[in-house]
């Protein structure tokens, strides 16, 4: 049901989301993103537990921030826009709540995405950014199995 309620209300009025690809993305005002480092030498070696560090009153801030509560809202989680496994930075401008099913769908490219940089086949820097802008077109070209052409 809160899906649903999630549908319609986008559909009305797609307040803090941006649409691409048939994604949300979030309003680049509220979640510019932040990176952390760009060097993949760093992240591609790290594991991402011990730099996730949201408290409560962060996490309420962004269910704030797109419409919600920490105790009322749909299905989804509070996601970092520029991945911590790509060098993106545990802080709020990096946060933003990304509604179910989607996230299944980010995550993929996160993963995908790391794979693909730390092998030396995608410019770390330039996927950076592609997740601030817009992440859809990663997840286009990991669905064709196609990389994009990158700067290295």
């Amino acid at each position: 049901m809160r899906f649903l309620l999630l549908a319609v209300l986008l559909l009305l009025n797609s307040g803090p989301y941006l649409h691409s690809n048939g994604f949300l993305l979030p309003d680049p005002k509220l979640t510019p993103g932040a990176v952390r480092t760009i060097e993949p030498e760093v992240y591609c070696h790290q594991r991402t537990g011990p730099l996730r560090r949201i408290s409560a009153a962060t996490k309420d801030s962004v269910y704030k921030a797109f419409g919600w509560s920490l105790k009322k809202h749909p299905k989804g989680e509070i996601d970092h826009l520029v991945p911590l496994e790509l060098g993106g930075a545990d802080v709020r401008q990096n946060l933003w709540f990304q509604p179910a099913p989607e996230f299944y769908a980010k995550d993929s490219v996160e993963n995908w995405a790391r794979k693909q940089v730390c092998a030396g086949l995608l410019n770390g820097v330039w996927v950076q950014e592609l997740f601030k802008t817009d992440w859809t077109h990663l997840y286009q070209h990991m669905k064709r199995k196609t990389l994009p052409f990158t700067p290295r």
